[in-house]
């Protein structure tokens, strides 16, 4: 027999207090005052009792909830995740490198990589606190990593997974979605357009159009967004990356084509009912 679950006002607001409490006090976010202060681990492993490593993009979607939840504690929390980020993730003016092991026993390949998703979300993080702090070095972070991002973008309007720090170099892996060229990449929308919105600079409001023309290019008549290259197939984590990042930018940039087809189970946009959006906090 099904149980039904009646949300109620009240239940949704006792669910985000236990969340906000996890999210303070588990220990997910290392309070130590070494390197790692700040971040947040990936995961907590009942066997060995330890958090194995601290991920760059989780810390970066954190840093967006910290500033969502808007109090004294969590803006505190969110000021350390971002002196984390610029100060210790972020290397060579470009992006931020993808993970550190907590507990050293073990290396991750992924620790010499800066992905290009991982730095669009950071970017979005850090630029959700600045409009609070309005801290300059804050701004300063996420210009970089933006610029890095607009000087590697292919004439497509694709961009690179990753740049490999053991070879100095961009580089593709095709046994992973997460390590190509993909639709889902337009996701980076929302920090871009996020700092055009501050700065008001062109060129990062050019780098979200071609991006978002590219994942385009790669919805299917049914509206699914293709994963792979040379693969028919559809992955449903990408998926909804692509219609989050096509969502975000059509409602901020008020491109109906955008918004059709993120909203739209096919692309017959004259015929898809139409639903108003509130672009207030898009890129929250």
């Amino acid at each position: 027999m099904e149980k039904t679950i009646t949300l109620t006002e009240n239940k949704i607001k006792e669910s985000a207090s236990k969340a906000r409490n996890w999210l303070l006090n588990s220990g997910i976010q290392n309070q130590e005052n070494n390197n790692l202060k700040g971040s947040f681990n990936c995961w907590f492993d009942t066997e060995t009792k330890t958090y194995p490593f601290v991920y760059s993009e989780i810390t970066g979607y954190a840093l967006t909830a910290l500033t969502y939840l808007d109090d004294e504690e969590t803006k505190n929390r969110a000021v350390i995740t971002a002196n984390w980020l610029k100060s210790i993730a972020q290397l060579d003016n470009k992006g931020f490198l993808c993970l550190y092991s907590s507990t050293k026993n073990e290396f991750y390949e992924k620790e010499n990589q800066i992905y290009t998703f991982d730095t669009g979300i950071i970017i979005n993080g850090l630029l959700n606190l600045y409009r609070i702090t309005k801290e300059n070095s804050i701004l300063e972070s996420a210009k970089k990593a933006a610029d890095w991002l607009v000087e590697i973008q292919n004439p497509n309007g694709s961009i690179h997974p990753r740049f490999n720090r053991d070879y100095n170099k961009i580089d593709n892996d095709s046994n992973s979605w997460s390590t190509i060229s993909g639709s889902f990449h337009c996701k980076i929308s929302m920090g871009m357009l996020n700092l055009f919105d501050i700065t008001k600079d062109e060129r990062y409001k050019i780098f979200v159009e071609r991006i978002c023309n590219y994942s385009l290019e790669k919805q299917t008549k049914e509206g699914r967004f293709n994963t792979y290259e040379n693969q028919v197939g559809t992955n449903l984590h990408p998926h909804c990356y692509s219609a989050e990042g096509l969502l975000a930018a059509g409602i901020y940039l008020k491109n109906e084509r955008y918004i059709e087809a993120a909203a739209s189970n096919r692309m017959d946009i004259k015929k898809s009912k139409r639903r108003k959006y509130n672009s207030k906090n898009f890129y929250k």
